[in-house]
């Protein structure tokens, strides 16, 4: 994925990128293979359905052939439009087939996360994420992604790093220069 796209900052670094689980398409699939099925059976054979239906209904039935391709075509565009990312500072859902929506949440926000995994996801190695966050977002989900419990533990420890600015020598300097204001203030007393 582009930074341009999700508008990272010049120093911002990628400690993973993903898209959901692939497989989840097969349900629409499946779906998809009976339509194109019983729209093609309808239209090469309409005789067949005739004890069923009127032969008129049976030609109509055709108009599942799109639909059978439309569905899980539909489905792969999703999944593969939909992109999740951890940088050091924020989380990323990238989604959009025509158009293209980006959800950011700076680290700092990240109060808490955790797994799912239905008895499928345990199996095959893919469940979702959830982060709580503060502020008016208060959930987001990296939904059937791969390795769920590793994702969680880089946002945990991306979200635990001290992102202080400055370098400790800078703030002794300036704790120093404090202390001195203090003491100046006290013998000016």
């Amino acid at each position: 994925m582009s930074s341009n796209v999700l508008g990272l900052a010049p120093d911002e670094v990628v400690h993973w990128s993903g898209h959901p689980r692939l497989m989840i398409i097969l349900p629409d699939a499946v779906l998809g293979v009976l339509l194109i099925v019983v729209g093609v059976t309808s239209v090469v054979a309409p005789g067949l359905g005739d004890q069923f239906l009127p032969r008129g209904i049976m030609l109509w039935l055709g108009v599942l052939i799109p639909i059978g391709i439309a569905i899980p075509v539909w489905t792969y565009l999703v999944i593969t439009n939909t992109q999740f990312v951890i940088t050091n500072r924020s989380l990323y859902i990238k989604r959009g087939i025509l158009g293209r929506r980006v959800e950011q949440v700076d680290l700092s926000r990240v109060q808490n996360s955790s797994v799912s995994q239905g008895l499928r996801g345990t199996l095959l190695g893919y469940g979702t994420v959830s982060i709580d966050t503060a502020g008016v977002n208060s959930t987001i989900q990296f939904s059937t992604i791969e390795n769920p419990q590793e994702v969680r533990s880089i946002i945990n420890q991306q979200a635990s790093e001290d992102d202080s600015p400055g370098s400790l020598e800078q703030w002794m300097a300036v704790l120093a220069e404090v202390r001195a204001l203090r003491e100046a203030l006290e013998t000016a007393r």
